[in-house]
Protein backbone atom coordinates (compact mmCIF):
# COMPACT_ATOMS: atom_id res chain seq x y z
CA UNK A 1 0.00 0.00 0.00
CA UNK A 2 0.91 3.73 -0.62
CA UNK A 3 1.24 7.09 -0.18
CA UNK A 4 -0.52 9.51 1.76
CA UNK A 5 -3.34 8.27 3.10
CA UNK A 6 -7.21 10.35 3.88
CA UNK A 7 -10.55 9.19 3.07
CA UNK A 8 -13.08 11.96 2.29
CA UNK A 9 -15.96 10.14 3.68
CA UNK A 10 -20.14 10.50 3.15
CA UNK A 11 -19.80 13.08 0.32
CA UNK A 12 -16.40 11.82 -1.60
CA UNK A 13 -14.73 8.82 -0.03
CA UNK A 14 -10.74 9.53 -1.73
CA UNK A 15 -8.36 7.10 0.01
CA UNK A 16 -4.91 7.83 -0.58
CA UNK A 17 -2.20 5.56 1.16
CA UNK A 18 0.58 5.86 2.68
CA UNK A 19 3.20 3.29 0.94
CA UNK A 20 6.42 3.53 2.68
CA UNK A 21 5.34 1.87 5.83
CA UNK A 22 2.56 -0.30 4.90
CA UNK A 23 2.49 -3.30 1.87
CA UNK A 24 2.44 -2.77 -1.51
CA UNK A 25 3.17 -5.42 -4.35
CA UNK A 26 6.36 -5.82 -5.51
CA UNK A 27 7.14 -7.70 -9.15
CA UNK A 28 10.60 -8.62 -10.20
CA UNK A 29 11.02 -5.84 -13.04
CA UNK A 30 11.60 -2.10 -11.90
CA UNK A 31 8.47 -0.60 -13.55
CA UNK A 32 9.31 2.17 -15.98
CA UNK A 33 10.12 5.78 -14.89
CA UNK A 34 7.34 7.59 -14.57
CA UNK A 35 7.54 12.00 -15.35
CA UNK A 36 5.36 13.49 -11.45
CA UNK A 37 5.02 16.96 -13.47
CA UNK A 38 3.43 15.31 -16.77
CA UNK A 39 -0.02 15.64 -17.10
CA UNK A 40 -1.82 12.50 -18.61
CA UNK A 41 -1.84 11.78 -22.45
CA UNK A 42 -4.48 11.70 -24.44
CA UNK A 43 -4.46 9.43 -27.59
CA UNK A 44 -6.59 8.98 -30.81
CA UNK A 45 -9.03 5.92 -30.65
CA UNK A 46 -9.04 3.42 -33.18
CA UNK A 47 -11.85 1.82 -32.32
CA UNK A 48 -15.29 3.05 -33.35
CA UNK A 49 -16.41 1.83 -29.83
CA UNK A 50 -14.24 3.83 -28.00
CA UNK A 51 -15.04 7.26 -26.91
CA UNK A 52 -11.61 8.53 -25.74
CA UNK A 53 -8.51 6.88 -25.64
CA UNK A 54 -5.91 7.82 -22.34
CA UNK A 55 -2.14 6.57 -20.91
CA UNK A 56 -2.45 5.66 -17.29
CA UNK A 57 -0.13 4.51 -14.89
CA UNK A 58 0.83 0.86 -14.81
CA UNK A 59 0.70 -2.00 -11.94
CA UNK A 60 -1.44 0.07 -9.48
CA UNK A 61 -0.20 4.21 -9.08
CA UNK A 62 -2.89 6.55 -9.18
CA UNK A 63 -5.33 6.94 -11.78
CA UNK A 64 -5.00 10.43 -13.54
CA UNK A 65 -7.16 11.87 -16.51
CA UNK A 66 -7.01 15.41 -18.29
CA UNK A 67 -9.55 17.64 -17.31
CA UNK A 68 -9.95 20.44 -19.31
CA UNK A 69 -11.95 23.75 -18.04
CA UNK A 70 -11.94 26.89 -20.18
CA UNK A 71 -9.19 25.53 -22.31
CA UNK A 72 -6.86 24.59 -20.15
CA UNK A 73 -6.03 21.43 -18.78
CA UNK A 74 -5.29 19.87 -15.19
CA UNK A 75 -4.81 16.64 -13.94
CA UNK A 76 -7.77 14.43 -11.89
CA UNK A 77 -7.32 11.17 -9.92
CA UNK A 78 -10.00 8.81 -10.71
CA UNK A 79 -11.82 7.90 -7.81
CA UNK A 80 -14.65 5.24 -8.09
CA UNK A 81 -14.59 5.46 -4.38
CA UNK A 82 -15.97 9.28 -4.55
CA UNK A 83 -19.62 10.08 -5.02
CA UNK A 84 -18.83 13.41 -5.82
CA UNK A 85 -15.95 15.38 -8.12
CA UNK A 86 -13.65 17.41 -5.95
CA UNK A 87 -11.46 20.77 -7.34
CA UNK A 88 -8.42 21.61 -5.73
CA UNK A 89 -8.94 25.63 -4.23
CA UNK A 90 -6.11 26.77 -7.15
CA UNK A 91 -9.29 25.89 -9.59
CA UNK A 92 -11.79 28.25 -7.46
CA UNK A 93 -11.80 31.08 -9.94
CA UNK A 94 -13.59 28.93 -12.23
CA UNK A 95 -15.87 27.66 -10.32
CA UNK A 96 -18.75 31.14 -9.65
CA UNK A 97 -20.09 31.55 -6.71
CA UNK A 98 -20.58 28.99 -4.32
CA UNK A 99 -24.04 26.66 -3.87
CA UNK A 100 -23.72 25.99 -0.31
CA UNK A 101 -20.79 25.75 2.38
CA UNK A 102 -20.53 22.12 4.78
CA UNK A 103 -18.48 19.86 6.86
CA UNK A 104 -16.65 17.02 5.25
CA UNK A 105 -15.53 13.50 7.37
CA UNK A 106 -12.25 13.07 6.83
CA UNK A 107 -10.28 10.65 8.58
CA UNK A 108 -9.90 12.21 12.01
CA UNK A 109 -11.66 15.59 11.71
CA UNK A 110 -14.08 17.31 9.72
CA UNK A 111 -13.14 19.98 7.34
CA UNK A 112 -14.88 22.97 5.67
CA UNK A 113 -15.90 22.47 2.21
CA UNK A 114 -17.57 24.80 0.04
CA UNK A 115 -20.17 23.09 -3.34
CA UNK A 116 -20.33 24.62 -6.46
CA UNK A 117 -22.29 24.03 -9.66
CA UNK A 118 -20.08 22.04 -11.84
CA UNK A 119 -18.09 24.18 -14.51
CA UNK A 120 -18.48 23.40 -18.30
CA UNK A 121 -15.44 20.61 -18.48
CA UNK A 122 -13.93 17.54 -20.66
CA UNK A 123 -12.10 14.50 -19.84
CA UNK A 124 -10.13 14.28 -23.57
CA UNK A 125 -13.06 14.99 -26.01
CA UNK A 126 -16.22 13.99 -23.52
CA UNK A 127 -17.98 16.55 -21.62
CA UNK A 128 -18.18 16.29 -17.82
CA UNK A 129 -21.83 16.07 -17.24
CA UNK A 130 -23.28 14.93 -13.08
CA UNK A 131 -26.06 16.01 -11.06
CA UNK A 132 -24.41 16.43 -7.96
CA UNK A 133 -22.73 19.86 -6.88
CA UNK A 134 -18.86 20.21 -7.21
CA UNK A 135 -16.69 20.50 -3.74
CA UNK A 136 -13.82 22.73 -3.44
CA UNK A 137 -10.78 21.60 -1.43
CA UNK A 138 -7.47 22.53 -0.70
CA UNK A 139 -5.87 19.42 -1.97
CA UNK A 140 -2.01 20.35 -1.90
CA UNK A 141 -1.70 17.17 0.55
CA UNK A 142 -2.77 14.77 -2.64
CA UNK A 143 0.21 16.25 -4.63
CA UNK A 144 2.55 16.10 -2.23
CA UNK A 145 1.77 12.18 -1.06
CA UNK A 146 1.61 11.16 -4.62
CA UNK A 147 4.18 13.18 -6.16
CA UNK A 148 2.03 14.40 -9.14
CA UNK A 149 0.60 17.65 -9.97
CA UNK A 150 -3.10 16.73 -9.05
CA UNK A 151 -5.98 19.49 -9.33
CA UNK A 152 -9.25 17.49 -8.70
CA UNK A 153 -10.86 14.43 -8.55
CA UNK A 154 -13.16 12.72 -10.94
CA UNK A 155 -15.91 10.95 -8.76
CA UNK A 156 -19.06 8.81 -9.44
CA UNK A 157 -21.16 11.79 -10.76
CA UNK A 158 -19.50 10.89 -14.12
CA UNK A 159 -18.11 7.39 -13.95
CA UNK A 160 -21.63 6.09 -12.89
CA UNK A 161 -22.86 6.54 -16.91
CA UNK A 162 -19.95 5.34 -18.09
CA UNK A 163 -18.14 1.94 -19.20
CA UNK A 164 -14.16 2.33 -18.25
CA UNK A 165 -11.92 0.03 -19.78
CA UNK A 166 -8.36 -0.25 -17.63
CA UNK A 167 -5.70 -2.01 -19.67
CA UNK A 168 -2.91 -1.87 -16.53
CA UNK A 169 -0.49 -4.10 -18.47
CA UNK A 170 -0.49 -1.38 -21.51
CA UNK A 171 -1.24 1.59 -19.69
CA UNK A 172 -4.23 2.63 -21.04
CA UNK A 173 -7.56 3.67 -19.98
CA UNK A 174 -10.65 3.86 -22.51
CA UNK A 175 -14.09 5.00 -22.06
CA UNK A 176 -16.45 3.03 -24.47
CA UNK A 177 -19.89 3.10 -25.96
CA UNK A 178 -20.62 -0.21 -25.22
CA UNK A 179 -18.83 -3.53 -23.41
CA UNK A 180 -16.32 -4.88 -25.31
CA UNK A 181 -16.90 -8.32 -26.98
CA UNK A 182 -13.64 -9.96 -25.28
CA UNK A 183 -14.66 -8.47 -21.86
CA UNK A 184 -13.85 -11.89 -19.68
CA UNK A 185 -15.60 -13.00 -16.71
CA UNK A 186 -18.60 -10.87 -15.41
CA UNK A 187 -19.12 -9.98 -11.81
CA UNK A 188 -21.90 -8.07 -10.61
CA UNK A 189 -21.31 -4.41 -9.32
CA UNK A 190 -23.87 -3.44 -6.21
CA UNK A 191 -24.50 -0.73 -3.97
CA UNK A 192 -24.66 0.76 -0.54
CA UNK A 193 -23.21 3.66 1.56
CA UNK A 194 -24.56 6.93 -0.55
CA UNK A 195 -24.45 4.43 -3.47
CA UNK A 196 -21.00 3.74 -3.74
CA UNK A 197 -20.59 0.43 -5.64
CA UNK A 198 -18.98 -2.79 -4.40
CA UNK A 199 -18.51 -6.29 -5.17
CA UNK A 200 -19.33 -9.29 -3.03
CA UNK A 201 -15.40 -11.70 -2.38
CA UNK A 202 -15.22 -14.67 -0.39
CA UNK A 203 -12.05 -15.03 2.25
CA UNK A 204 -11.35 -18.32 3.66
CA UNK A 205 -11.78 -18.74 7.05
CA UNK A 206 -15.02 -15.69 6.84
CA UNK A 207 -17.23 -16.30 4.06
CA UNK A 208 -18.71 -13.60 1.71
CA UNK A 209 -17.79 -9.93 2.54
CA UNK A 210 -18.86 -7.04 0.64
CA UNK A 211 -16.04 -5.23 -0.17
CA UNK A 212 -15.94 -1.85 -2.13
CA UNK A 213 -14.56 -0.82 -5.47
CA UNK A 214 -12.15 2.04 -4.83
CA UNK A 215 -9.80 3.06 -7.34
CA UNK A 216 -9.10 6.11 -5.54
CA UNK A 217 -6.82 3.53 -3.01
CA UNK A 218 -3.49 1.50 -4.76
CA UNK A 219 -4.14 -0.66 -1.69
CA UNK A 220 -5.27 -4.19 -3.07
CA UNK A 221 -7.43 -4.44 0.33
CA UNK A 222 -8.43 -1.97 2.71
CA UNK A 223 -11.12 -3.94 6.11
CA UNK A 224 -12.71 -2.14 8.31
CA UNK A 225 -12.77 -2.45 12.09
CA UNK A 226 -15.61 -5.18 12.06
CA UNK A 227 -14.07 -7.15 9.20
CA UNK A 228 -10.28 -6.82 11.08
CA UNK A 229 -11.96 -7.96 14.28
CA UNK A 230 -13.58 -11.03 12.56
CA UNK A 231 -10.35 -12.02 10.66
CA UNK A 232 -8.45 -11.54 14.10
CA UNK A 233 -11.32 -13.97 15.65
CA UNK A 234 -11.19 -16.45 12.77
CA UNK A 235 -6.87 -16.75 13.68
CA UNK A 236 -6.25 -15.18 9.75
CA UNK A 237 -4.33 -12.46 10.31
CA UNK A 238 -0.61 -12.08 11.42
CA UNK A 239 0.07 -8.93 13.24
CA UNK A 240 2.96 -6.52 12.69
CA UNK A 241 4.33 -3.37 14.12
CA UNK A 242 1.61 -0.84 13.59
CA UNK A 243 3.19 2.03 10.74
CA UNK A 244 2.75 5.65 10.45
CA UNK A 245 0.30 7.37 7.69
CA UNK A 246 0.15 10.96 7.19
CA UNK A 247 -3.81 11.54 7.66
CA UNK A 248 -4.58 15.30 6.66
CA UNK A 249 -1.58 17.11 7.96
CA UNK A 250 -1.28 14.41 11.05
CA UNK A 251 0.59 11.16 11.88
CA UNK A 252 -1.82 8.16 12.85
CA UNK A 253 -1.28 4.32 13.67
CA UNK A 254 -3.29 2.01 11.33
CA UNK A 255 -2.76 -1.75 11.31
CA UNK A 256 -1.11 -2.96 8.59
CA UNK A 257 1.61 -5.37 7.08
CA UNK A 258 -0.82 -8.15 7.62
CA UNK A 259 -1.89 -11.30 5.48
CA UNK A 260 -4.86 -12.90 4.20
CA UNK A 261 -5.12 -16.71 3.79
CA UNK A 262 -7.04 -16.65 0.66
CA UNK A 263 -9.41 -14.02 -1.03
CA UNK A 264 -11.78 -15.36 -4.00
CA UNK A 265 -13.69 -12.84 -6.46
CA UNK A 266 -15.95 -15.77 -8.26
CA UNK A 267 -13.54 -17.86 -10.06
CA UNK A 268 -10.04 -15.76 -9.44
CA UNK A 269 -8.40 -16.40 -6.13
CA UNK A 270 -5.23 -14.67 -4.48
CA UNK A 271 -3.26 -15.62 -1.54
CA UNK A 272 -1.73 -13.93 1.45
CA UNK A 273 -3.14 -10.54 0.03
CA UNK A 274 -1.69 -7.62 2.47
CA UNK A 275 -4.30 -5.75 3.78
CA UNK A 276 -4.50 -2.08 6.12
CA UNK A 277 -7.52 -1.03 8.12
CA UNK A 278 -9.51 1.63 7.05
CA UNK A 279 -13.63 3.41 7.63
CA UNK A 280 -14.51 0.95 4.64
CA UNK A 281 -13.62 -1.79 4.01
CA UNK A 282 -12.39 -1.91 -0.24
CA UNK A 283 -10.95 -3.39 -2.87
CA UNK A 284 -8.56 -0.80 -4.79
CA UNK A 285 -6.14 -0.48 -7.21
CA UNK A 286 -3.58 -3.40 -6.21
CA UNK A 287 -6.37 -5.66 -6.56
CA UNK A 288 -7.67 -4.89 -9.86
CA UNK A 289 -4.01 -3.70 -11.52
CA UNK A 290 -3.34 -7.76 -11.30
CA UNK A 291 -6.03 -7.79 -14.34
CA UNK A 292 -7.73 -5.45 -16.90
CA UNK A 293 -10.42 -4.56 -15.28
CA UNK A 294 -13.89 -3.12 -16.97
CA UNK A 295 -16.28 -0.91 -15.10
CA UNK A 296 -19.59 -0.67 -16.66
CA UNK A 297 -21.17 1.44 -14.24
CA UNK A 298 -24.65 2.03 -16.57
CA UNK A 299 -25.02 -2.07 -16.45
CA UNK A 300 -24.05 -2.60 -12.99
CA UNK A 301 -21.06 -5.00 -13.72
CA UNK A 302 -17.78 -5.28 -14.07
CA UNK A 303 -15.46 -7.95 -16.04
CA UNK A 304 -12.32 -8.99 -15.55
CA UNK A 305 -9.40 -10.51 -17.48
CA UNK A 306 -6.69 -11.89 -15.85
CA UNK A 307 -3.28 -9.81 -16.60
CA UNK A 308 0.57 -10.70 -15.91
CA UNK A 309 0.61 -9.76 -12.80
CA UNK A 310 -2.37 -11.85 -11.83
CA UNK A 311 -0.03 -13.85 -9.43
CA UNK A 312 2.05 -11.03 -8.13
CA UNK A 313 3.19 -11.24 -4.22
CA UNK A 314 2.31 -8.54 -2.01
CA UNK A 315 5.92 -7.28 -0.40
CA UNK A 316 5.96 -5.09 2.45
CA UNK A 317 8.28 -1.85 2.52
CA UNK A 318 11.84 -2.55 3.92
CA UNK A 319 13.55 0.76 4.53
CA UNK A 320 11.13 2.79 6.86
CA UNK A 321 10.59 5.84 5.31
CA UNK A 322 7.64 8.16 4.49
CA UNK A 323 8.17 10.60 1.27
CA UNK A 324 6.03 13.43 0.67
CA UNK A 325 7.18 15.62 -2.64
CA UNK A 326 7.13 19.39 -2.73
CA UNK A 327 8.79 22.01 -4.56
CA UNK A 328 12.20 21.62 -2.84
CA UNK A 329 12.03 18.19 -3.85
CA UNK A 330 11.13 14.58 -2.44
CA UNK A 331 11.29 15.19 1.07
CA UNK A 332 11.92 12.28 4.40
CA UNK A 333 8.54 13.03 6.00
CA UNK A 334 8.91 10.38 8.19
CA UNK A 335 11.28 7.49 9.71
CA UNK A 336 9.85 4.87 11.34
CA UNK A 337 11.11 3.46 14.21
CA UNK A 338 13.36 -0.06 14.13
CA UNK A 339 13.83 0.64 10.78
CA UNK A 340 16.57 0.51 8.20
CA UNK A 341 16.22 4.38 7.57
CA UNK A 342 16.69 4.79 11.28
CA UNK A 343 19.74 2.83 11.76
CA UNK A 344 21.35 4.35 8.16
CA UNK A 345 21.01 7.90 9.71
CA UNK A 346 18.29 8.95 7.47
CA UNK A 347 16.81 12.18 8.92
CA UNK A 348 13.32 13.67 8.95
CA UNK A 349 13.56 16.91 6.54
CA UNK A 350 15.95 15.11 4.36
CA UNK A 351 15.76 15.76 0.58
CA UNK A 352 16.19 12.18 -1.33
CA UNK A 353 18.17 13.03 -4.37
CA UNK A 354 19.11 9.25 -5.68
CA UNK A 355 18.70 5.83 -4.88
CA UNK A 356 21.41 3.40 -6.24
CA UNK A 357 22.65 6.37 -8.54
CA UNK A 358 18.79 6.45 -10.02
CA UNK A 359 17.73 10.19 -10.03
CA UNK A 360 14.28 9.99 -8.23
CA UNK A 361 13.25 13.26 -9.40
CA UNK A 362 11.92 10.89 -12.86
CA UNK A 363 10.09 8.76 -10.43
CA UNK A 364 6.48 8.73 -8.82
CA UNK A 365 6.75 7.89 -5.13
CA UNK A 366 4.83 5.09 -5.90
CA UNK A 367 8.05 3.26 -8.31
CA UNK A 368 10.26 4.65 -5.41
CA UNK A 369 8.07 2.44 -2.79
CA UNK A 370 8.31 -0.28 -5.15
CA UNK A 371 12.17 -0.33 -5.04
CA UNK A 372 12.42 -0.20 -1.49
CA UNK A 373 10.14 -3.06 -1.38
CA UNK A 374 11.46 -5.84 -4.11
CA UNK A 375 13.45 -8.08 -1.62
CA UNK A 376 16.40 -7.52 1.17
CA UNK A 377 19.37 -6.22 -0.22
CA UNK A 378 22.10 -3.40 0.07
CA UNK A 379 21.30 0.11 -1.24
CA UNK A 380 22.31 4.04 -1.51
CA UNK A 381 20.72 6.93 -0.74
CA UNK A 382 22.28 10.09 -1.41
CA UNK A 383 20.23 12.82 0.18
CA UNK A 384 21.34 16.74 0.92
CA UNK A 385 20.76 18.00 4.42
CA UNK A 386 20.76 21.79 4.88
CA UNK A 387 22.29 22.28 1.80
CA UNK A 388 25.17 19.58 2.19
CA UNK A 389 25.28 16.29 0.22
CA UNK A 390 25.83 12.92 2.03
CA UNK A 391 25.32 9.54 1.22
CA UNK A 392 23.79 6.57 3.58
CA UNK A 393 23.59 2.78 2.98
CA UNK A 394 20.41 0.79 4.27
CA UNK A 395 20.48 -2.97 4.44
CA UNK A 396 16.69 -3.44 3.33
CA UNK A 397 14.48 -5.50 5.63
CA UNK A 398 11.41 -6.54 6.80
CA UNK A 399 11.53 -3.95 10.11
CA UNK A 400 8.19 -4.55 11.09
CA UNK A 401 8.79 -8.81 11.60
CA UNK A 402 9.31 -9.60 15.39
CA UNK A 403 13.10 -10.47 15.15
CA UNK A 404 13.91 -7.10 14.12
CA UNK A 405 17.86 -7.51 13.88
CA UNK A 406 19.11 -6.99 10.88
CA UNK A 407 19.21 -10.02 8.73
CA UNK A 408 22.84 -11.66 7.33
CA UNK A 409 23.14 -11.79 3.54
CA UNK A 410 25.64 -14.16 2.72
CA UNK A 411 25.90 -13.17 -1.17
CA UNK A 412 25.87 -8.79 -0.52
CA UNK A 413 28.70 -6.94 1.36
CA UNK A 414 27.64 -3.45 2.15
CA UNK A 415 28.90 -0.84 -0.81
CA UNK A 416 31.69 0.97 1.17
CA UNK A 417 30.29 4.18 1.97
Amino acid sequence: MLGTAIRILLVAGLVLLSSATGSLRADEQPASPATPAAKPETTEPRDGNVLAEFEVAKDGDYLLLPVTIQGKTYSFVVDTGATHHVFDVTLRPLLGEPLQQGKVLTTGKSVNASFFTLPDCRIGSVPVRGRLPVMCLDLAWLSQGTGYNVSGVIGLDFLRTQIVDVDFDRGRLQLLRSTPANHGARISLLHRNVSLPFVVATIDGIGPVPLNVDTGSNAALDVDQRLYQRLAQAGIQKPRDPPFVSSAGKIENVAAGLLLANLSLQSYKHRNLHFSTSRYSALGLGYWSRYRTVFDFPHQALYLIPGKHFKAVDHDDLSGIMLYRNESGTVVHKVHENSPALDAGIHVGDIVISIDGDDIAEHSLFEIYRTLSRHPRFVKIRVSRAGALTEKTLQLRDYRSRDNAPAAFPSETPPAD
